[in-house]
Protein backbone atom coordinates (compact mmCIF):
# COMPACT_ATOMS: atom_id res chain seq x y z
CA UNK A 1 0.00 0.00 0.00
CA UNK A 2 1.56 3.57 -0.95
CA UNK A 3 -0.31 6.91 -0.26
CA UNK A 4 1.14 9.27 -2.54
CA UNK A 5 0.81 13.35 -1.54
CA UNK A 6 1.25 16.26 -4.41
CA UNK A 7 2.76 19.08 -3.65
CA UNK A 8 1.72 21.54 -0.75
CA UNK A 9 2.38 25.40 -0.80
CA UNK A 10 3.24 26.48 2.86
CA UNK A 11 1.55 29.26 2.63
CA UNK A 12 -1.89 27.70 1.95
CA UNK A 13 -2.66 26.76 5.72
CA UNK A 14 -6.30 25.67 4.13
CA UNK A 15 -4.65 23.23 1.88
CA UNK A 16 -2.55 22.00 5.00
CA UNK A 17 -5.48 21.91 6.98
CA UNK A 18 -7.78 19.86 4.85
CA UNK A 19 -5.67 17.47 3.72
CA UNK A 20 -4.35 16.62 8.03
CA UNK A 21 -7.85 16.04 8.35
CA UNK A 22 -8.39 13.66 6.23
CA UNK A 23 -5.13 11.75 7.05
CA UNK A 24 -6.06 11.75 10.96
CA UNK A 25 -9.95 10.26 9.35
CA UNK A 26 -7.74 7.43 7.67
CA UNK A 27 -5.66 6.65 10.64
CA UNK A 28 -8.88 6.66 12.98
CA UNK A 29 -10.45 4.19 10.03
CA UNK A 30 -7.00 2.23 10.25
CA UNK A 31 -6.81 1.68 14.16
CA UNK A 32 -10.32 0.27 14.04
CA UNK A 33 -9.15 -2.80 12.26
CA UNK A 34 -6.10 -3.55 14.38
CA UNK A 35 -4.33 -6.71 12.65
CA UNK A 36 -4.92 -5.10 9.01
CA UNK A 37 -1.96 -3.39 7.21
CA UNK A 38 0.52 -2.48 9.99
CA UNK A 39 2.87 -0.73 7.56
CA UNK A 40 0.21 1.45 6.21
CA UNK A 41 -0.71 2.58 9.70
CA UNK A 42 2.82 3.43 10.12
CA UNK A 43 3.32 5.63 7.08
CA UNK A 44 -0.10 7.62 8.16
CA UNK A 45 1.25 8.48 11.35
CA UNK A 46 4.35 9.44 10.22
CA UNK A 47 2.03 11.77 7.32
CA UNK A 48 -0.07 13.09 10.10
CA UNK A 49 3.11 14.11 12.28
CA UNK A 50 4.85 15.99 9.80
CA UNK A 51 1.38 17.22 8.64
CA UNK A 52 1.27 19.01 11.53
CA UNK A 53 4.86 19.88 11.61
CA UNK A 54 3.76 21.98 8.12
CA UNK A 55 0.63 22.88 9.52
CA UNK A 56 2.86 24.71 12.45
CA UNK A 57 5.29 25.93 9.94
CA UNK A 58 2.43 27.27 7.91
CA UNK A 59 0.99 29.41 10.95
CA UNK A 60 4.52 31.07 11.89
CA UNK A 61 4.66 32.15 8.53
CA UNK A 62 1.49 33.64 7.89
CA UNK A 63 1.91 35.15 11.51
CA UNK A 64 5.22 36.58 10.97
CA UNK A 65 4.30 38.21 7.89
CA UNK A 66 1.43 40.63 9.60
CA UNK A 67 4.43 41.81 11.96
CA UNK A 68 4.02 39.58 14.79
CA UNK A 69 7.14 38.04 16.50
CA UNK A 70 6.60 33.74 16.64
CA UNK A 71 8.53 31.70 18.92
CA UNK A 72 7.93 27.72 18.87
CA UNK A 73 8.62 25.93 21.55
CA UNK A 74 7.13 23.01 24.10
CA UNK A 75 5.68 22.93 27.93
CA UNK A 76 5.07 19.97 30.10
CA UNK A 77 1.85 18.91 30.19
CA UNK A 78 0.65 17.52 33.51
CA UNK A 79 -0.69 14.02 33.17
CA UNK A 80 -3.43 14.38 35.96
CA UNK A 81 -6.51 16.84 36.77
CA UNK A 82 -6.40 19.85 38.99
CA UNK A 83 -8.51 17.70 41.74
CA UNK A 84 -6.43 14.77 40.99
CA UNK A 85 -3.06 16.95 42.21
CA UNK A 86 -5.06 18.20 45.38
CA UNK A 87 -5.72 15.09 46.53
CA UNK A 88 -2.13 13.75 46.22
CA UNK A 89 -0.52 17.20 47.94
CA UNK A 90 -2.79 15.89 50.63
CA UNK A 91 -1.76 12.10 50.79
CA UNK A 92 1.75 13.60 50.81
CA UNK A 93 1.13 15.80 53.98
CA UNK A 94 -0.94 13.25 55.67
CA UNK A 95 2.50 10.74 55.31
CA UNK A 96 0.70 8.26 53.02
CA UNK A 97 2.78 8.88 50.00
CA UNK A 98 2.21 5.43 48.69
CA UNK A 99 -1.41 5.75 47.86
CA UNK A 100 -0.57 7.84 45.45
CA UNK A 101 -0.08 6.37 41.78
CA UNK A 102 2.40 8.10 39.34
CA UNK A 103 0.83 8.85 36.11
CA UNK A 104 2.74 7.72 33.30
CA UNK A 105 4.18 10.85 31.48
CA UNK A 106 3.02 12.99 28.97
CA UNK A 107 4.73 13.90 26.03
CA UNK A 108 5.37 17.51 25.63
CA UNK A 109 2.68 19.88 23.98
CA UNK A 110 4.07 22.34 21.52
CA UNK A 111 3.19 26.10 22.24
CA UNK A 112 3.68 29.52 19.97
CA UNK A 113 4.69 32.54 22.06
CA UNK A 114 3.27 35.93 19.77
CA UNK A 115 4.46 39.00 20.42
CA UNK A 116 4.57 42.67 18.65
CA UNK A 117 7.12 45.10 19.28
CA UNK A 118 5.82 48.66 20.43
CA UNK A 119 6.16 50.06 16.70
CA UNK A 120 4.16 47.26 15.13
CA UNK A 121 1.38 47.63 17.90
CA UNK A 122 1.30 51.56 17.84
CA UNK A 123 1.22 51.36 14.08
CA UNK A 124 -1.93 49.58 14.25
CA UNK A 125 -3.26 51.67 17.05
CA UNK A 126 -3.28 54.61 14.58
CA UNK A 127 -4.57 52.14 11.61
CA UNK A 128 -7.88 51.31 14.32
CA UNK A 129 -7.81 54.83 14.99
CA UNK A 130 -7.29 54.36 18.58
CA UNK A 131 -8.09 57.75 20.91
CA UNK A 132 -5.79 58.50 23.35
CA UNK A 133 -6.30 61.27 26.70
CA UNK A 134 -3.90 64.20 25.75
CA UNK A 135 -1.70 65.62 28.64
CA UNK A 136 -1.47 69.17 29.51
CA UNK A 137 1.97 70.71 28.38
CA UNK A 138 4.47 70.92 31.28
CA UNK A 139 5.68 74.32 31.33
CA UNK A 140 2.63 76.48 31.31
CA UNK A 141 0.16 73.16 32.45
CA UNK A 142 -2.33 74.17 29.59
CA UNK A 143 -3.66 72.06 26.55
CA UNK A 144 -3.64 73.73 23.37
CA UNK A 145 -6.27 76.47 23.02
CA UNK A 146 -5.87 77.55 26.33
CA UNK A 147 -7.76 74.59 28.02
CA UNK A 148 -6.64 73.40 31.59
CA UNK A 149 -7.45 70.40 33.67
CA UNK A 150 -10.36 71.50 35.77
CA UNK A 151 -12.18 71.93 32.37
CA UNK A 152 -12.34 68.18 31.96
CA UNK A 153 -13.74 65.67 33.86
CA UNK A 154 -10.95 63.01 33.16
CA UNK A 155 -8.50 65.50 33.33
CA UNK A 156 -8.36 65.90 29.64
CA UNK A 157 -9.69 65.74 26.11
CA UNK A 158 -9.77 62.53 24.10
CA UNK A 159 -7.95 62.87 20.85
CA UNK A 160 -7.35 60.35 17.71
CA UNK A 161 -4.00 58.95 18.33
CA UNK A 162 -1.11 59.07 15.28
CA UNK A 163 2.59 58.19 15.37
CA UNK A 164 5.17 60.94 15.49
CA UNK A 165 6.77 61.69 12.29
CA UNK A 166 9.19 64.45 10.83
CA UNK A 167 6.05 65.70 8.62
CA UNK A 168 3.49 65.57 12.00
CA UNK A 169 5.26 66.35 15.58
CA UNK A 170 3.97 66.34 18.52
CA UNK A 171 3.55 70.23 20.02
CA UNK A 172 5.23 68.93 22.97
CA UNK A 173 6.38 65.79 24.78
CA UNK A 174 4.58 63.75 26.45
CA UNK A 175 1.23 64.28 24.54
CA UNK A 176 -0.64 61.19 25.22
CA UNK A 177 -1.32 59.93 28.43
CA UNK A 178 0.25 56.54 29.44
CA UNK A 179 -2.69 54.14 30.72
CA UNK A 180 -0.82 53.37 34.08
CA UNK A 181 1.67 55.87 34.47
CA UNK A 182 2.95 54.26 37.84
CA UNK A 183 3.93 50.93 36.33
CA UNK A 184 5.59 52.22 32.59
CA UNK A 185 4.81 55.98 31.93
CA UNK A 186 6.42 55.24 28.37
CA UNK A 187 3.76 53.09 27.68
CA UNK A 188 0.98 53.59 25.68
CA UNK A 189 -1.39 50.80 25.49
CA UNK A 190 -2.93 48.98 28.30
CA UNK A 191 -2.46 44.99 28.37
CA UNK A 192 -5.96 45.08 27.59
CA UNK A 193 -5.64 46.97 24.21
CA UNK A 194 -2.37 45.15 23.55
CA UNK A 195 -4.83 41.85 23.41
CA UNK A 196 -7.05 43.20 21.55
CA UNK A 197 -4.54 44.70 19.10
CA UNK A 198 -2.57 40.71 19.06
CA UNK A 199 -6.13 39.17 18.12
CA UNK A 200 -6.36 41.45 15.03
CA UNK A 201 -3.63 40.59 13.62
CA UNK A 202 -4.57 36.85 13.93
CA UNK A 203 -8.17 37.51 13.02
CA UNK A 204 -7.87 40.30 10.22
CA UNK A 205 -9.04 39.34 7.05
CA UNK A 206 -5.80 39.53 4.75
CA UNK A 207 -4.97 42.95 3.58
CA UNK A 208 -5.58 44.33 -0.31
CA UNK A 209 -3.81 47.78 0.40
CA UNK A 210 -0.87 47.75 -2.26
CA UNK A 211 2.83 48.85 -1.05
CA UNK A 212 4.96 51.62 -2.13
CA UNK A 213 6.49 48.42 -4.82
CA UNK A 214 2.90 47.88 -6.06
CA UNK A 215 2.35 45.07 -4.12
CA UNK A 216 0.54 43.88 -1.34
CA UNK A 217 1.62 44.92 2.17
CA UNK A 218 0.19 42.23 4.39
CA UNK A 219 0.89 44.41 7.45
CA UNK A 220 -2.32 46.24 6.94
CA UNK A 221 -4.28 43.38 7.56
CA UNK A 222 -4.29 40.42 9.16
CA UNK A 223 -3.80 36.07 9.07
CA UNK A 224 -6.90 35.39 8.23
CA UNK A 225 -7.36 32.79 11.26
CA UNK A 226 -10.33 32.16 13.51
CA UNK A 227 -9.01 30.82 16.82
CA UNK A 228 -13.16 29.01 17.22
CA UNK A 229 -12.39 26.95 13.48
CA UNK A 230 -8.84 26.46 15.12
CA UNK A 231 -9.88 24.68 18.08
CA UNK A 232 -12.74 23.19 16.41
CA UNK A 233 -9.85 21.38 13.83
CA UNK A 234 -7.77 20.31 16.88
CA UNK A 235 -5.05 22.70 15.51
CA UNK A 236 -4.83 24.28 18.93
CA UNK A 237 -5.63 22.77 22.40
CA UNK A 238 -6.71 25.80 24.49
CA UNK A 239 -7.47 28.22 22.51
CA UNK A 240 -5.26 32.07 22.75
CA UNK A 241 -3.58 32.21 26.67
CA UNK A 242 -2.87 36.03 27.57
CA UNK A 243 0.48 36.34 29.37
CA UNK A 244 0.67 38.69 32.09
CA UNK A 245 4.26 40.33 32.61
CA UNK A 246 5.57 40.22 36.11
CA UNK A 247 4.51 44.31 36.90
CA UNK A 248 1.05 43.70 35.20
CA UNK A 249 0.91 40.34 38.08
CA UNK A 250 1.80 42.44 41.16
CA UNK A 251 -0.74 45.74 39.72
CA UNK A 252 -3.22 42.90 40.11
CA UNK A 253 -2.66 41.78 43.23
CA UNK A 254 -2.09 44.29 44.92
CA UNK A 255 -5.44 45.81 43.30
CA UNK A 256 -7.99 42.47 44.13
CA UNK A 257 -5.84 40.16 47.01
CA UNK A 258 -4.03 42.97 48.81
CA UNK A 259 -5.90 46.52 48.46
CA UNK A 260 -5.52 47.68 51.61
CA UNK A 261 -1.73 47.98 50.91
CA UNK A 262 -2.56 51.08 48.88
CA UNK A 263 -6.08 52.43 49.93
CA UNK A 264 -5.57 51.74 53.65
CA UNK A 265 -7.54 49.84 56.31
CA UNK A 266 -10.11 52.21 57.02
CA UNK A 267 -10.98 53.15 53.32
CA UNK A 268 -11.06 49.04 52.60
CA UNK A 269 -13.66 47.97 55.59
CA UNK A 270 -15.78 51.32 55.48
CA UNK A 271 -15.61 52.27 52.13
CA UNK A 272 -14.42 50.26 49.27
CA UNK A 273 -15.87 46.30 50.93
CA UNK A 274 -18.76 46.15 48.67
CA UNK A 275 -16.92 47.80 45.54
CA UNK A 276 -14.79 46.83 42.98
CA UNK A 277 -11.87 48.75 41.02
CA UNK A 278 -13.57 48.38 37.65
CA UNK A 279 -10.79 50.66 36.35
CA UNK A 280 -8.46 47.84 36.91
CA UNK A 281 -10.22 45.54 35.81
CA UNK A 282 -10.74 47.83 32.88
CA UNK A 283 -7.18 48.08 32.73
CA UNK A 284 -6.02 44.50 32.39
CA UNK A 285 -8.82 42.61 30.72
CA UNK A 286 -10.78 44.90 28.70
CA UNK A 287 -14.51 46.65 28.57
CA UNK A 288 -16.60 43.26 28.74
CA UNK A 289 -15.09 41.82 31.40
CA UNK A 290 -15.01 45.56 33.47
CA UNK A 291 -18.51 45.87 32.52
CA UNK A 292 -19.65 42.71 34.20
CA UNK A 293 -17.97 43.66 37.30
CA UNK A 294 -19.74 46.99 37.31
CA UNK A 295 -23.19 45.28 36.51
CA UNK A 296 -22.74 43.16 39.65
CA UNK A 297 -21.29 46.19 41.57
CA UNK A 298 -24.70 48.35 41.06
CA UNK A 299 -27.04 45.06 41.16
CA UNK A 300 -25.62 44.30 44.62
CA UNK A 301 -25.86 47.72 45.40
CA UNK A 302 -29.70 48.14 44.67
CA UNK A 303 -30.33 44.82 46.56
CA UNK A 304 -28.93 46.36 49.43
CA UNK A 305 -31.95 49.03 49.06
CA UNK A 306 -34.98 45.83 48.83
CA UNK A 307 -33.16 44.12 51.26
CA UNK A 308 -33.94 46.61 53.60
CA UNK A 309 -37.67 47.08 52.73
CA UNK A 310 -37.94 43.65 52.46
CA UNK A 311 -36.69 43.30 56.07
CA UNK A 312 -39.13 45.76 56.96
CA UNK A 313 -42.09 44.24 55.45
CA UNK A 314 -41.27 40.54 57.12
CA UNK A 315 -41.13 42.34 60.78
CA UNK A 316 -44.72 43.87 59.70
CA UNK A 317 -46.57 40.50 58.94
CA UNK A 318 -49.25 39.32 57.51
CA UNK A 319 -51.80 42.01 56.19
CA UNK A 320 -54.67 39.99 57.92
CA UNK A 321 -52.65 39.64 61.08
CA UNK A 322 -52.93 43.07 63.23
CA UNK A 323 -57.02 43.12 62.43
CA UNK A 324 -58.93 44.54 59.33
CA UNK A 325 -57.44 47.69 59.86
CA UNK A 326 -54.43 49.91 60.63
CA UNK A 327 -51.10 50.69 59.11
CA UNK A 328 -49.07 46.99 59.60
CA UNK A 329 -51.88 45.73 56.51
CA UNK A 330 -50.66 47.89 54.03
CA UNK A 331 -46.83 47.06 54.50
CA UNK A 332 -46.27 44.02 52.28
CA UNK A 333 -48.68 45.22 49.56
CA UNK A 334 -46.82 48.04 49.19
CA UNK A 335 -43.27 46.22 49.37
CA UNK A 336 -44.93 44.45 46.16
CA UNK A 337 -45.62 47.71 44.62
CA UNK A 338 -41.86 48.85 45.56
CA UNK A 339 -40.45 46.01 44.15
CA UNK A 340 -42.22 46.19 40.29
CA UNK A 341 -40.85 50.22 41.09
CA UNK A 342 -37.71 48.57 42.12
CA UNK A 343 -37.34 46.71 39.06
CA UNK A 344 -38.44 49.68 37.03
CA UNK A 345 -35.52 52.56 37.93
CA UNK A 346 -32.59 49.46 38.14
CA UNK A 347 -33.36 48.78 34.67
CA UNK A 348 -32.92 52.76 33.48
CA UNK A 349 -30.11 53.16 35.72
CA UNK A 350 -27.95 50.47 34.56
CA UNK A 351 -28.98 51.85 31.24
CA UNK A 352 -28.24 54.78 31.77
CA UNK A 353 -24.81 53.87 33.69
CA UNK A 354 -24.18 51.83 30.40
CA UNK A 355 -23.85 55.10 28.39
CA UNK A 356 -21.97 57.01 31.08
CA UNK A 357 -19.42 53.55 30.83
CA UNK A 358 -19.20 54.31 27.21
CA UNK A 359 -18.79 57.65 27.21
CA UNK A 360 -15.58 57.59 29.97
CA UNK A 361 -14.43 54.03 28.57
CA UNK A 362 -14.76 55.00 24.69
CA UNK A 363 -11.17 54.68 23.18
CA UNK A 364 -12.20 54.47 19.59
CA UNK A 365 -12.94 50.64 19.41
CA UNK A 366 -15.82 49.83 22.56
CA UNK A 367 -19.35 49.55 20.35
CA UNK A 368 -22.50 50.39 21.93
CA UNK A 369 -25.14 47.91 21.37
CA UNK A 370 -28.61 48.30 19.56
CA UNK A 371 -30.04 49.56 23.08
CA UNK A 372 -27.63 52.61 23.20
CA UNK A 373 -27.14 53.46 19.78
CA UNK A 374 -30.25 54.88 18.79
CA UNK A 375 -31.61 58.52 19.29
CA UNK A 376 -30.17 59.93 22.28
CA UNK A 377 -27.28 58.04 23.28
CA UNK A 378 -24.47 59.26 23.90
CA UNK A 379 -22.30 58.05 20.71
CA UNK A 380 -21.41 61.76 19.57
CA UNK A 381 -21.59 65.27 20.45
CA UNK A 382 -23.97 66.29 17.33
CA UNK A 383 -26.76 63.90 19.06
CA UNK A 384 -26.58 65.62 22.20
CA UNK A 385 -27.96 69.20 20.91
CA UNK A 386 -31.02 69.61 18.68
CA UNK A 387 -30.08 72.37 15.96
CA UNK A 388 -33.44 73.91 16.50
CA UNK A 389 -33.10 74.24 20.19
CA UNK A 390 -29.59 75.58 19.47
CA UNK A 391 -30.69 78.27 16.79
CA UNK A 392 -33.42 79.06 19.40
CA UNK A 393 -31.37 79.63 21.92
CA UNK A 394 -28.94 81.74 19.92
CA UNK A 395 -31.44 83.57 19.10
CA UNK A 396 -32.31 84.50 22.42
CA UNK A 397 -29.12 85.80 23.56
CA UNK A 398 -28.99 87.76 20.57
CA UNK A 399 -32.28 89.69 21.25
CA UNK A 400 -31.55 90.07 24.68
CA UNK A 401 -30.60 92.86 26.80
CA UNK A 402 -26.58 93.74 28.07
CA UNK A 403 -27.07 92.75 31.09
CA UNK A 404 -28.84 89.27 30.89
CA UNK A 405 -25.93 88.30 28.33
CA UNK A 406 -23.36 89.04 30.52
CA UNK A 407 -25.32 87.23 33.25
CA UNK A 408 -25.49 84.32 30.77
CA UNK A 409 -21.70 84.71 30.12
CA UNK A 410 -21.06 84.57 33.40
CA UNK A 411 -23.16 81.24 34.31
CA UNK A 412 -21.32 79.56 30.77
CA UNK A 413 -17.75 80.87 32.36
CA UNK A 414 -18.59 78.61 35.64
CA UNK A 415 -19.91 76.00 33.56
CA UNK A 416 -17.28 75.14 31.48
CA UNK A 417 -14.96 75.96 34.64
CA UNK A 418 -12.74 78.58 32.66
CA UNK A 419 -9.82 80.73 33.77
CA UNK A 420 -9.06 84.04 33.87
CA UNK A 421 -7.12 84.20 30.70
CA UNK A 422 -7.80 86.31 27.19
CA UNK A 423 -9.03 82.81 25.97
CA UNK A 424 -12.05 82.76 27.84
CA UNK A 425 -13.09 86.20 28.32
CA UNK A 426 -16.56 87.30 27.32
CA UNK A 427 -15.20 88.43 23.70
CA UNK A 428 -14.11 85.29 22.90
CA UNK A 429 -17.21 83.05 24.30
CA UNK A 430 -19.69 85.85 22.30
CA UNK A 431 -17.61 85.01 19.06
CA UNK A 432 -17.73 81.25 19.98
CA UNK A 433 -21.55 81.15 20.31
CA UNK A 434 -22.37 82.87 17.45
CA UNK A 435 -19.84 80.53 15.20
CA UNK A 436 -20.61 77.16 16.36
CA UNK A 437 -23.93 75.65 15.72
CA UNK A 438 -24.59 73.44 18.21
CA UNK A 439 -24.11 76.40 21.01
CA UNK A 440 -26.30 75.78 23.38
CA UNK A 441 -27.04 76.02 27.54
CA UNK A 442 -29.17 74.79 29.67
CA UNK A 443 -29.84 75.71 33.13
CA UNK A 444 -29.60 73.11 35.90
CA UNK A 445 -33.56 73.76 37.28
CA UNK A 446 -33.99 72.92 33.27
CA UNK A 447 -32.22 69.98 33.32
CA UNK A 448 -33.12 68.86 36.60
CA UNK A 449 -36.86 69.40 35.35
CA UNK A 450 -36.10 67.42 32.27
CA UNK A 451 -34.03 64.76 34.10
CA UNK A 452 -36.93 63.82 36.30
CA UNK A 453 -39.11 63.69 33.49
CA UNK A 454 -37.85 61.68 31.62
CA UNK A 455 -37.41 58.78 34.32
CA UNK A 456 -40.86 59.47 34.60
CA UNK A 457 -42.09 58.89 31.44
CA UNK A 458 -39.58 55.82 31.27
CA UNK A 459 -40.82 54.04 34.54
CA UNK A 460 -44.80 54.69 33.42
CA UNK A 461 -43.60 53.09 29.79
CA UNK A 462 -42.10 49.86 31.62
CA UNK A 463 -44.66 49.52 33.74
CA UNK A 464 -47.50 49.53 30.83
CA UNK A 465 -45.26 47.06 29.18
CA UNK A 466 -44.57 44.30 32.04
Amino acid sequence: AQVTVGDIDLEDHVAIRDVLIATEHMEELMWAEEPIRPALKEKLAQLAYGLRALQRASMKLQLRSVGLSVLETRRKVPSTSASERVWARAYERLGRADKVEAPPAAPPQPVLLLSAPEKVLRRRAEVRKLRRRVVPNKVDDEFLGGFVRKQFDQEGPLQRYWVETAQMPYAYRPFFQSPSPDIDPAALLSPAERKYLVKSFITDPFSEILGPGGTVDPRQGGANMDPRQLLTDGTIAEGLLHLHSHMSAIHLTNGFVYPWRHRGWKHYYFVSWCRCDTALVLHHFGPKIGSYFDFLETYITFLLIAAVLGLFAEISGPPNARGESGFWKFVQPGFGVCMSMWGTFFCIFWRRRCAWLSHIWGNGWIEDGEDLGGVGSLSNASERVRPEFALQWRQNFEQAKPARQEETLKMLKTLLRAPNTPHWDERALTSDIMRFDEACYLSDFVQFYRFMLSYLASGCFILLAS
